[in-house]
């Protein structure tokens, strides 16, 4: 069944799965608490969460979603955090538009 909004539309988070893996981890995806109001979504570390803005579009949710993963991976990559964000503001569009733009790519990969 379709999450619905307030206002009756499609909530944006409709079908978004509430964990993803990461090598041992299972990581909630969890609406809301993000700490800077400003914020579309949160990698909370400390917890092994992702928090997220439920009051978004599906597609900016989306690609703050992969946004978020990406700093769980670079928090077990070794990257220097410091550099962390820098480098997923760069890639994270363009991991998403690969996914998007290339099914039988992902229907593959995840086989």
């Amino acid at each position: 069944m379709e999450r619905l909004t307030k206002s009756g539309s499609a909530s944006p988070a409709t079908g978004l799965p509430k964990t993803i893996r990461l090598l041992h981890l299972t990581i909630p995806i969890v609406s809301g608490g993000t700490t800077d109001s400003d914020s579309l979504g949160e990698w909370h570390a400390n917890k092994a969460e992702i928090h997220y803005d439920p009051d978004t579009t599906p597609a900016v949710l989306r690609e703050t979603i992969v946004h978020e993963m990406l700093h769980a991976v670079c928090e077990h990559s070794g990257l220097d955090p410091e550099e962390h964000e820098t480098i997923i503001r760069s890639i994270s569009p363009l991991v998403l538009h690969v996914l998007r733009e290339n099914p039988k790519f992902v229907s593959w990969l995840i086989k």
